[in-house]
């Protein structure tokens, strides 16, 4: 198989396209390999790769969401070829599809790293209250004071939360996803069985 180059350069320096010449020569295993590394949604990963390689996060976050992550999800698990896991073939499709998930894991923690970031100042005036425990019971008794006039004349009347049947079902069968990050598999085969 033939890589000519995998990233093209562009006259700004935040911007970077993706250029994919592979070509395959007559051998059906690397037209495979082709066929997957010029995937227009491969493409789309390695490309939300290269912005966050570029630090641009900010933009990155608008683009992929929790329904493009589905979306993608679905196409590597389309992708799949082999039934045997540890064909050359598919361990290569999974790198992409962790990949995938580090991705989303990534912009997860940096999401908590920029609220963290914002409420610095509240967290530190939280943290001086909650370990002084006189600051500390003045804090309760204060909160103590505002809850009993709060739920007096409190009457809540609000829909229950619902989530989405590919959520719910993802849940129900694998338990809550680590660090709120769904399995790009396992998902994909919940939304492919919904359909």
């Amino acid at each position: 198989m033939t890589v000519v180059s995998m990233f093209g350069s562009s006259t700004c320096s935040n911007e970077v396209t993706p250029l994919f010449f592979v070509s395959a020569k007559n051998n059906s295993n690397e037209t495979l390999y082709c066929n997957l590394i010029n995937n227009t949604d491969v493409r789309k990963i390695v490309e939300y790769y290269r912005a966050f390689s570029l630090g641009n996060i900010e933009s990155l976050k608008t683009k992929l969401t929790l329904d493009e992550y589905n979306t993608l999800s679905l196409t590597l698990n389309k992708l799949k070829r082999f039934d045997n896991p540890n064909s050359c073939y598919e361990l290569f499709r999974q790198n992409i599809v962790r990949s995938l998930e580090s991705l989303m894991n990534a912009i997860n923690i940096y999401n908590s790293l920029m609220n963290y970031k914002n409420n610095e100042a509240n967290y530190e005036k939280w943290r001086n209250v909650y370990f002084d425990p006189i600051l500390l019971l003045e804090r309760y008794k204060e909160l103590q004071k505002k809850a009993n006039k709060f739920f007096d004349d409190l009457i809540i009347e609000a829909p229950l939360l619902t989530l989405k049947p590919e959520y719910s079902i993802y849940i129900n069968k694998y338990g809550p996803p680590v660090n709120g990050i769904f399995e790009s598999d396992k998902i994909a085969g919940i939304l492919e069985s919904l359909v």
